[in-house]
Order: structure tokens, then C-alpha cells, then sequence
């Protein structure tokens, strides 16, 4: 138990370190664009490559190169052969002759040549004069007096990398001496270490140019579209259903964005009619299909202050059905709903176009005329009224009395709004029906 306890104990804290470490990570995603999430990794591969290039290609490089240094020391050991036989049995021009060879090629450190004197390896001859005396030939300097063998290996000298080409010089065919030839590794490592660098400047710059064409491809063929995408949808957020992408009118393609792109203007288009049709709903009387109340009342306040800008009359009409109660109680509703259809038809075909006809409310109707005076208002309320009359719509057909109307009118005047307006018309609606019916018009004009 105090072993689980412990063990929960501990990874409390890794459980947190864990959370916060997936916290940053989402918050850094949230925070990075698109063309960086793409293009940095792109990058990123390109260099790796080149690394990877370099770890594979510089040790071959190395090998070629000191391929290279070793045949040009087995070229200088066949030359100092030919001298060596010549001058075998004295050291002097010898001497001479290898320290010229060492001044005129500078890879070339120094040459030594080893011989056997009293059965003893000694050195006897030697680019550096200074060492003739001190220097004690090694094993391996001597190696090929025994094997006849020519042999390399590298060393490190006064902290410096040589190359020690050792062979055999032979007279009349016998081996006679040996040659060590110490080639300097300075120049083969400063050439790797160049074609490192030249590699790696061409992987960074490669790497750059790549990245910054892979941005442009990335911006003209993703972000672009996508940011036209993002514009199109926050004014679709912000209620322009009119918006439309230029890749949304083109033909279906194979290029996803693009089938995006028409989706979405697709689904705009439905939105839009789809709230064209909850506002027409919504401005609709569902009976007689002519504009609602709600409706009614926005336009009247548009058309007072219209007509107040502008400086031309407005009138109010309303229309109240007369005995449109006895024919719900003697008929039904139906016969009533059907009557009011009849008459909303009629109404429409005694107004303007201009004009607008709404349902004010149960029998009541109210037409908003733009343009119309007191004047006017008299006959265009007589015109509702007949249009009414001439449909013969029996109240009751046991006494064969037929539906007609009241109408009141009111101009606009001066001091009234929309609400006095209104109330003027159902004022003078008021009137005609204390009067058992016909047309009432409020004399003043505004």
C-alpha cells in the first residue's frame, strides 16, 4: 500500500508536467499560421537532408582525397628512387634533393630516407638537416628493409595530422633502403571542412529559397482562397447573404477549395432564401396573404418620415367589414375566412401600386396611399367600399343581407406622426360607423 501510494505520489507532478506540456503545444498551434506549420517543416527536412548528405558523402570525400595524397607520395618515392640510385653512397645530394622536393610541394612535410649501417637502421638522409643526428628510425619507418612492402598510416606530429607514406628503394634489385614520405593532412581538411560549409550554405540557402516558394505557392493556391473564404463567412456573420466567391461560380473541379468554395456559396444561397422566406412569413398575413400588422406598422412610420422629407401628402384608410360578426356566428368560421380572402382580393384591385394594403386586424383592413390627399381620400374610400359591395357576400342568407364596409380616412397633417396619423383614420373610421356606415375623411390636411 505505501509503495502504491508512493508511486501515485510521484507521478502527480509528471501528470502535470504532461498537461502543461500539451497546454503549450495547443496553445503555440492555436497561435501559428497555416504557411509556418507547412513551410517551417519544409525547411527543416531540406537542412536534415543536407546533413545527412554531408554525414554520408564527407568520409568518402576524406578517402578520396587521401587516396590522392598517398599516390602523389608513391610518385615522390619513385622519384627519389631514381636519385637514390645515382647517389646511394652519399647522403649529401641526397639531402639537397629531398629538401627541394619538400620546398616545392607544400602538402609534402618531410622525406627521410633509412639504411642499414652495421646491421642498425639509421637515417641517412633527410629533408630537415637539423635531424640527421637525433632522429632514431622507428619500427615501422624500416618496416618495408624486412617486407619489401610499402605501407601508410596517419600520425599525429607536433599536433598536427600526418600522412606517412613508407616504401621500398631498391638498387640492382635488391633492397637497399627505405623512404618515408609525410604528407600533411592540413590541406585535405581544409578542403572537407570547405565542402561542408559549401553544402550546408547550400542546403540553408536552397532550404530558404525553397521555403519562401513553397510560402508563395502555399499563399496563392491555400491561404488566399481560404482567407476570401474567411472574409465571405464573417459577412455572412455579419448578415450579407449577398456575398459570393469567384471560385464559386466556376464549374465542379477537382481542386478541394474550390468544391469548398461552391458548397459554401451553395449553402449562402439557401440561407438567404430561406430568410426571405421567414420574412415574407413574418410580413405575411397566413390568411389573406396581404402584408400584417407588424409590417404595417414599420412601413407607416417609414412612409411618414418619407413624406415629411419630401414634402408630399399621405393618407390613412381603414376598412372595417360591417356584420362580418353576424356571418362568422350564421355561417362558421370557414365561410367567414373565405370572405375575407374575397374581400382582401378585392381591396387589392381598388389600389395603387404604390399603396400598401395590409390586414390591420380581424375584419379591419388599412392601406397607407403615398401621394394621396384629403381630397382624394374621399373617392379612393368610396372605390374600397364598392369593391366590397360588389362581391355580394350574403351576412345571412335567410335575410339575404350583404356584407359591406366603413371606411375612415385621415391626411397627414402637421404635428402628427405615424401613431396621430393612424389614430385620425380610426377616429374618422369611428365616425362612419355612428353613422350606420359609408365614408368618413378628416377634413385636414397637413
Amino acid at each position: 500500500m505505501e509503495r502504491l501510494i508512493d508511486t501515485r505520489t510521484r507521478s502527480g507532478p509528471l501528470r502535470e508536467l504532461i498537461a502543461r506540456g500539451r497546454a503549450a503545444w495547443t496553445s503555440a498551434d492555436r497561435r501559428t499560421p497555416v504557411a509556418v506549420k507547412l513551410v517551417v517543416p519544409l525547411g527543416a527536412i531540406v537542412v536534415l537532408a543536407a546533413v545527412a548528405y554531408a554525414l554520408v558523402a564527407v568520409p568518402s570525400l576524406q578517402g578520396e582525397l587521401q587516396r590522392a595524397y598517398a599516390a602523389e607520395a608513391r610518385e615522390i618515392v619513385t622519384i627519389v628512387q631514381a636519385e637514390y640510385e645515382v647517389y646511394g653512397g652519399d647522403p649529401t645530394p641526397l639531402n639537397t634533393f629531398v629538401q627541394n622536393l619538400v620546398r616545392f610541394d607544400p602538402t609534402v612535410r618531410r622525406i627521410r630516407v633509412y639504411r642499414l649501417v652495421g646491421g642498425s637502421p639509421v637515417l641517412w638522409a633527410s629533408s630537415e638537416p637539423s635531424e640527421r643526428s637525433t632522429y632514431r628510425p622507428r619500427p615501422q619507418d624500416t618496416r618495408p628493409l624486412a617486407t619489401g612492402e610499402s605501407a601508410q598510416e596517419i600520425e599525429i606530429v607536433d599536433g598536427v595530422r600526418l600522412l606517412e607514406t613508407v616504401g621500398a628503394l631498391r638498387v640492382g634489385g635488391r633492397i637497399d633502403a627505405s623512404i618515408g614520405v609525410y604528407s600533411s593532412l592540413d590541406t585535405l581538411d581544409a578542403a572537407v571542412a570547405d565542402i561542408i560549409r559549401i553544402v550546408m550554405l547550400t542546403a540553408v540557402v536552397g532550404g530558404l529559397a525553397l521555403c519562401l516558394a513553397a510560402a508563395a505557392v502555399l499563399e496563392a493556391v491555400v491561404l488566399r482562397p481560404i482567407g476570401r473564404l474567411h472574409g465571405a463567412a464573417l459577412r455572412v456573420a455579419a448578415g450579407d447573404l449577398g456575398v459570393r466567391l469567384p471560385e464559386g461560380d466556376l464549374p465542379p473541379a477537382r481542386d478541394e477549395l474550390r468544391r469548398v468554395a461552391r458548397e459554401f456559396d451553395r449553402m449562402v444561397r439557401i440561407v438567404a432564401e430561406q430568410r426571405a422566406e421567414v420574412e415574407r412569413v413574418a410580413a405575411t398575413d397566413g390568411l389573406t396573404g396581404l402584408v400584417n400588422r407588424r409590417s404595417f406598422d414599420d412601413r407607416l412610420g417609414t412612409e411618414v418620415e418619407r413624406a415629411r422629407r419630401l414634402k408630399y401628402p399621405l393618407v390613412i384608410t381603414i376598412v372595417d367589414l360591417d356584420g362580418f360578426k353576424k356571418l362568422n356566428d350564421s355561417q362558421g368560421h370557414l365561410a367567414g375566412d373565405d370572405a375575407l380572402r374575397r374581400v382582401a382580393d378585392a381591396l387589392a384591385g381598388a389600389v395603387r401600386g404604390s399603396d400598401v394594403l395590409a390586414r390591420y386586424g380581424g375584419d379591419e383592413f388599412a392601406v397607407i396611399q403615398p401621394g394621396c390627399d384629403s381630397g382624394s381620400a374621399a373617392i379612393v374610400g368610396a372605390r374600397l367600399r364598392a369593391a366590397v359591395e360588389r362581391l355580394d357576400i350574403a351576412i345571412d342568407p335567410r335575410t339575404g343581407q350583404l356584407l359591406t364596409a366603413s371606411v375612415g380616412a385621415a391626411a397627414l397633417r402637421s404635428g402628427y406622426d405615424a401613431i396621430g396619423v393612424l389614430a385620425a383614420a380610426d377616429a374618422a373610421l369611428y365616425r362612419a360607423k355612428e353613422r350606420g356606415g359609408g365614408v368618413e375623411v378628416t377634413a385636414e390636411d397637413r
